[in-house]
């Protein structure tokens, strides 16, 4: 029993040397080899142009070949997920699959494309891919209207590809450019009753704006501003309704509903606006009492029509 071990041990040892030496020459000769890949003019997509192959790499293919196929798929996985051996593009992955058949994986968006009776070296990409589409925004020359007669001497060169997304340049963080990305900035702010007037907050006392011109007069300080206080709904005493209104006249309505009569006018400084309906002029009062014309003032409010 043990002489027939070892006479297959044997036999296997010599097959995986006989199989190691078969492909070593043809595995050889490619590694130093410059493999020139057509370029997908259909898409749009400049393909990788050359590349050779690593002597790591070349191991690893001839003792992928004398193991099962579902431990080269494993072993392959490992490769990509943990070691970070990734090619940049289907091309350069197909140089695992010289001889091996392997079903390769889309190391971007996980969609399997190729398969095992796929041609090496051929530029596959699954149209559904997000980075196929970004590669073809990237590698696609525009071309000027009227200068379609250049076209053809327009030459793309692709720029380096990386795994996933480019990477940006680092983001500014010194103290003095964080002012505006939801972080603080180096200086608190002014939160002075006096400096808040722009965010929907009355202030404390009129803002005080600086003049443009130098030789312009002084404006007024604060305390020499009169602000005069809200009319309170209580300084007016208007008369109940009545059931009949004022003639349709033209040009009568309301100037602020544009619905109903005026019959109520707003009397400041000795002139009088008729603008206002009842319900108008009631919330006219309640907000203020400054007149919707001329935004004056309003002294009184008049009744002109029943």
């Amino acid at each position: 029993m043990w002489l027939l071990f070892g006479i297959f041990l044997y036999f296997a040892k010599m097959a995986v040397v006989n199989q190691i030496r078969r492909k070593w020459s043809g595995v050889w000769l490619i590694s130093y080899s410059k493999v020139n890949v057509e370029t997908d003019k259909e898409n749009g997509v400049e393909a990788v142009e050359e590349f050779s192959l690593h002597n790591k790499m070349i191991v690893l293919q001839l003792f992928l070949e004398t193991i099962p196929q579902f431990l080269i798929q494993l072993v392959n996985n490992i490769l990509a997920a943990e070691w970070g051996w990734i090619p940049i593009s289907s091309t350069a992955f197909s140089v695992y699959s010289i001889a091996v058949p392997l079903y390769l994986l889309c190391y971007h968006c996980g969609v399997r494309k190729r398969a095992v009776q796929d041609v090496p070296f051929n530029e596959l990409w699954n149209r559904a891919c997000f980075y196929y589409r970004w590669l073809q925004r990237r590698f696609t020359p525009k071309v000027a209207p009227g200068n379609e007669d250049n076209e053809e001497k327009i030459k793309v060169v692709p720029g380096p590809i990386y795994h996933g997304r480019p990477p940006s340049s680092p983001p500014d963080i010194s103290p003095g450019s964080i002012h505006d990305h939801g972080r603080p900035p180096s200086s608190p702010p002014d939160i002075s009753p006096g400096s808040i007037h722009d965010h929907g907050r009355p202030p404390s006392s009129p803002p005080i704006f600086q003049h443009e011109n130098p030789s312009a007069p002084p404006l007024p300080s604060a305390d020499e501003i009169e602000v005069l206080p809200p009319l309170h709904p209580d300084h007016y005493n208007l008369p109940p309704p009545t059931s009949e209104g004022p003639q349709d006249i033209e040009g009568n309505t309301c100037k602020i509903c544009m619905d109903a009569l005026a019959t109520f006018g707003f009397l400041h400084e000795g002139s009088t606006h008729l603008c206002a309906c009842r319900n108008c002029a009631e919330e006219i009062v309640h907000s203020g009492g400054t007149c919707p014309v001329c935004r004056k003032v309003v002294e009184q409010i008049i009744q002109v029509f029943p």
